[in-house]
C-alpha cells in the first residue's frame, strides 16, 4: 500500500512540474544576486499567473531550456530591466 501511495505522489508531483513557473523563481533569485530588490510576493504572483495549462508542450520546453541558460544569456543589466527599484547592477 505504501508503495502505491508513494508512486501516486511521485506521479502527481512530476505531472505538476512547471518549468515556466520555475522561471519566476530563477529570475527572482538571479535579480537578488545582481543586487536588485525583488518585491515581496512578486515571484508568487508570477507563478500564479503561469499555470501549466497556459502553455503548450513546446512553450514548456522553451522555459525549461531558458532556466538552464538564464545566467549565461542574461546580464544583471538585462534582469534589471524588470525591476525599477533603481539598484545599480555591478
Amino acid at each position: 500500500m505504501r508503495l502505491i501511495l508513494s508512486c501516486a505522489a511521485l506521479v502527481a508531483l512530476t505531472a505538476c512540474a512547471n518549468p515556466c513557473a520555475d522561471m519566476c523563481k530563477e529570475i527572482a533569485a538571479y535579480a537578488e544576486e545582481c543586487g536588485y530588490t525583488v518585491p515581496d510576493g512578486e515571484p508568487q504572483a508570477c507563478i500564479e499567473a503561469s499555470p501549466r495549462s497556459a502553455f503548450t508542450p513546446e512553450e514548456l520546453d522553451v522555459c525549461r531550456g531558458a532556466a538552464d541558460d538564464l545566467r549565461q544569456e542574461w546580464t544583471c543589466e538585462d534582469v534589471g530591466d524588470y525591476f525599477d527599484d533603481g539598484a545599480a547592477a555591478e
